[in-house]
């Protein structure tokens, strides 16, 4: 594992607070085939080397996490 990242959001639109925690891990490819879960909760899923990494659109804890602050 490479770092645990957690906090708590108040959200104004539902009044509601929410706990997250996000897990980051270094992997390597071997093979195999992607797949979103069964449930539908995943849009699409991918593996990006670095380089095309820079170019996504990343949650600012992830784009640290790659590159630095």
């Amino acid at each position: 594992m490479t770092t645990v990242v957690s906090d708590v959001t108040d959200r104004p639109d539902t009044r509601e607070r929410i706990h997250t925690v996000r897990l980051l891990y270094t992997v390597r490819v071997q093979s195999g085939i992607l797949s979103p879960e069964a449930d539908e909760t995943t849009d699409a899923v991918a593996w990006h080397d670095l380089a095309a990494a820079a170019n996504l659109p990343l949650m600012p804890f992830v784009r640290e996490m790659l590159y630095g602050s």
